[in-house]
């Protein structure tokens, strides 16, 4: 197919519904220290703490139902008085209908009874102008406060959200979470859907001390997910203090495990005290290698049993071993959720192969659902562009498609020398929602790692980062053969000439290699220039095995 450049843009919004068992909470809780500001757009007022579960960092999504309450279950982490609340929802055509904000007492991690005897905010809401800039205060007058206790849940539940095609909705992160709920019948109804992240939503007030060690992620120093195998690296992991004094001194445990669960690398590094609201990164002193092609997981776990929120003090990271010739992959073969997109939509993973030039062969790409028309395509992705190598249209199964990647020119395969191979698919009205490997770890969703997950919108043409899980997606690569150049013939026989005509032999040049070959110089020596010239122009290349 004919190779064409597409600039990478950031994707604001995809329309998504989650299917399937949602992931365990891994979610940070994070408290700003005094004087912090969750939107950084002017608002009224400043509250010393505040509670906070999406991840702003991450493409917002819109829930697709409508007139449905959505809901996220707050837990304070020290004594807490919840003094006020922001949130944002996308009215992206001004409708005037109205939005309830409610404070709801749990009850085994659903919605029980209010808590005011009113709602604590009735009116329309505005127009969206931006994710800066969209956010709406509720401040609480001083007889509304409301005092929890270390570890108490309570709600905050907004709607109805009218949905369709001028109504306004709620937003949430894709972050996998058991927090946040949604109910097609009513504010008292049953908040049974799981959207698969947490809404725009954030308890406002005050905490008394507190200090909370979160771990943000893990990296090594050759920030890759897939290695050569003995290949030594060293880990790192970048702790933040969400708390509102000083983390004690404490430690950080790294530890390398294979498939079957044996502990192949443990150290434990120290970690010094945080300031509230900074971060701080530690290395191991040691590195790990494995000899064996293979999944491994590392993991890091920091502090002790007195930080008083340890739900997220552990993180992990994928790492695979792969031999000379080996599938990559992300996810782990099984599949949390599955997410629709609007027509010409769709997703993509990328990989970063082990050494160049690298020389990709083969897909693998998981469908819930058999279809009889699919949009696949094999992509080369560079720091700001990226062109398609390869597009298959037609019939999948169920399950695990494997397919060969080539064509007349690339019958063994794709080779590169830099940048990330991916796989695309486009979707279009008849395809099935897209399954996606959520349980950690989500190599996409690593704030310190390359991007290797992608939305796709305008048919292909825009991409942008995402972070919803491993897709199941696959390829299959091998370290590419340089170029190898050959002569058809060590002479190059003119015939019989004449004086003062013109005349043409080929010069006929065979690529054995699995890499192109370049070609941008031929040398004629000096005492031939007056009579011999090269007709064709420069550069022009041999592709592998032509």
């Amino acid at each position: 197919m004919k190779t064409k450049l597409r600039a990478l843009l950031a994707m604001l919004f995809l329309f998504a519904v989650a299917a399937g068992a949602v992931a365990e909470d891994r979610i940070v809780v994070g408290l700003l220290p005094d004087g912090g500001v969750v939107a950084p757009n002017e608002l009224d007022t400043i509250w010393p703490d505040s509670i906070v579960y999406y991840n702003p960092a991450e493409s917002p999504l819109l829930w697709t139902g409508t007139n449905y309450w959505s809901g996220t279950r707050f837990t304070a982490p020290s004594d807490f008085t919840l003094q006020g609340i922001r949130f944002m929802v996308y009215n992206q055509n001004g409708t005037t209908d109205p939005c309830e904000v409610w404070v709801y007492q749990d009850l085994g991690n659903l919605p029980f009874m209010p808590l005011h005897d009113h709602a604590v905010y009735d009116s329309p809401v505005p127009a969206f102008s931006g994710l800066s800039t969209s956010w709406l205060e509720i401040a609480f007058a001083d007889t509304e406060y409301i005092d929890f206790s270390a570890g108490d849940d309570f709600w905050i539940i907004y709607g109805p959200a009218p949905g369709g095609a001028n109504g306004w909705y709620n937003l949430y992160d894709s972050s996998p979470s058991d927090r946040s709920r949604i109910s097609n019948n009513g504010i008292g109804g049953t908040y049974s859907v799981q959207p698969g992240g947490d809404f725009y939503i954030i308890a406002e007030g005050e905490a008394q001390p507190y200090y909370d060690l979160v771990v943000n992620s893990i990296t090594n120093d050759l920030e890759r997910f897939f290695l050569p195998e003995n290949y030594q690296v060293n880990l790192s992991t970048r702790v933040t203090n969400n708390g509102n004094i000083a983390s004690p001194a404490t430690t950080a445990t790294f530890s390398v495990t294979d498939s079957e669960g044996n502990e192949l690398f443990n150290e434990v590094v120290d970690l010094d005290p945080i300031n509230p609201g900074l971060e701080r990164t530690v290395t191991t002193d040691s590195s790990f290698s494995a000899a064996d092609p293979g999944r491994y997981i590392v993991s890091v776990v920091v502090g002790g049993d007195d930080d008083p929120n340890l739900t997220n003090n552990s993180y992990l990271l994928h790492q695979q071993v792969v031999a000379e010739e080996d599938w990559y992959a992300y996810d782990d073969g099984s599949f949390e959720s599955a997410i629709s997109t609007q027509t010409g939509g769709g997703w993509a993973v990328t990989f970063y192969p082990t050494g160049y030039p690298a020389r990709v062969d083969s897909i693998n790409v998981f469908f819930p659902l058999a279809n009889g028309d699919v949009d696949l395509r094999l992509l080369l992705l560079g720091e700001s562009s990226y062109s398609f190598l390869w597009q298959y249209n037609g019939p999948v199964s169920q399950g695990w498609n494997t397919l060969p990647v080539n064509d007349v020119d690339n019958p063994n395969g794709f080779s590169f020398s830099d940048g990330q191979v991916g796989v695309m698919i486009v979707i279009d009205a008849n395809d099935p929602a897209m399954v996606h490997d959520t349980d950690p770890p989500n190599s996409a969703n690593n704030p310190d790692m390359p991007t290797v997950g992608w939305s796709v919108s305008n048919s292909g043409d825009n991409l942008g980062g995402d972070t919803n899980g491993n897709w199941g997606m696959r390829v299959h690569m091998a370290a590419a053969a340089p170029p190898s150049i050959t002569f058809r013939s060590t002479e190059l026989d003119f015939g019989d000439v004449q004086v003062n005509t013109t005349g043409s032999a080929w010069l006929v040049v065979e690529n054995s290699g699995s890499g192109p070959a370049i070609i941008d110089s031929v040398f004629i020596p000096i005492t031939m220039q007056d009579v011999i010239a090269l007709a064709d122009d420069l550069p022009f290349i041999v592709n592998s095995y032509s």
